[in-house]
């Protein structure tokens, strides 16, 4: 890891107002086993109207009714919002009962005010909300079925169970949420939004890194900083929410954000990206050239300039808070999540 250059400006933290030197870092990316993992959070023993089995019940590595720990980005069970940065602004209109139009008001990094306009179908909203989340029902019946079958075969099924809900196994008895699958199964649902960015880049005559500028401001500051629940409409969702399910409520996290972003950038040709999965906290990094002071990832001879989505500090694509650049400084290793 090298210093590049140390740059102070005043900016707003990711979870509070104060005055925050931005550090440019270089370093080499690695898909790092060994690196601090997030908060984990656990079913009580027996969660759901289940009990443990019995000293009789085989011996699996992924008993059904065992706690089952699930890594989360942020510290979930906050209600508490952070407000919008001056100028931003969220409003959400039913246009008939499927469907809604969005307005998303923000300023960009040139300081342009900009509006962005959009409908949201709850068909998408709907689809992108069954699909996510686990439940101990669900992982009870896969051992009914399974269980019989050996280690291996009942393994294997809880695996692709995870994986189809959202999730993946990170470890024993441990699952995080998947957060390029959602944004990978959620860029078609949010494709009006990148639509509608482009017009506004187009009308303005800017660059792509002008409009990608615009996606990251839009997320950071225009959807207010809240936290989801651990647990919402009887699953365990890990503490995030679809992109849909964001653009719907107004408001999100640093992984929700993370994903938001990450599934409106992926409409567009040409983006290559990585997720950032920090302790307690998440960001992106997208393949580009960095610029001077630019903080960036290197894996594999490709380089990273890291986005801040979480908001709601107004940070440009290559710039990062204090609070990240003290995990990052804590850690011999970065994860990624290639999307």
């Amino acid at each position: 890891m090298t210093i590049a250059s140390r740059t102070r400006m005043a900016l707003c933290l990711l979870l509070l107002a104060a005055s925050a030197t931005s550090l440019h870092l270089s370093w080499d990316a690695e898909l790092s086993e060994n690196a601090a993992p997030p908060a984990a959070h656990a079913f009580p023993d027996g969660a759901g109207g289940a009990r443990s089995p019995t000293s009789t019940a085989p011996r699996f590595s992924w008993p059904p009714l065992a706690q089952v720990r699930t890594l989360t980005y942020g510290q979930t069970g906050e209600d508490s919002e952070l407000p919008r940065p001056p100028g931003a602004s969220f409003k959400r209109t039913p246009l008939s009962q499927d469907i809604y139009e969005v307005q998303l008001k923000f300023r960009n990094f040139n300081n342009d005010p900009l509006k962005v306009e959009f409908s949201l179908v709850q068909a998408d909203l709907d689809a992108s909300l069954k699909e996510f989340g686990y439940s101990k029902g669900e992982l009870d019946g896969i051992f009914q079925r399974y269980g019989k079958q050996g280690q291996a075969a009942y393994e294997e099924q809880v695996k692709l169970y995870f994986l189809s809900r959202g999730f993946k196994v990170v470890g024993k008895d441990t699952v995080s949420v998947d957060i390029p699958q959602l944004i990978w199964r959620n860029m078609k649902r949010v494709n009006g939004l990148a639509l509608a960015l482009q017009r506004v880049g187009e009308a303005r005559r800017y660059d792509s890194e002008d409009i990608i500028g615009a996606a990251a401001a839009m997320v950071q500051t225009s959807l207010a900083y809240r936290i989801p629940p651990e647990s919402e409409r009887g699953r365990r969702i890990g503490g995030v929410h679809p992109p849909p399910q964001a653009l719907y409520d107004g408001w999100g996290d640093c992984d929700s954000k993370s994903a938001l972003l990450g599934a409106v950038l992926s409409n567009w040709k040409g983006i290559k990206g990585v997720g950032v999965a920090l302790p307690r906290h998440f960001l992106i990094g997208l393949a580009r050239m960095p610029r001077q002071g630019d903080v960036f990832l290197e894996h594999k001879g490709v380089q990273y300039v890291l986005v801040e989505p979480a908001g709601p500090a107004w940070l440009p694509v290559g710039l990062v808070s204090d609070y990240t650049t003290g995990l990052l400084d804590k850690m011999s290793g970065v994860p990624i999540q290639p999307f």
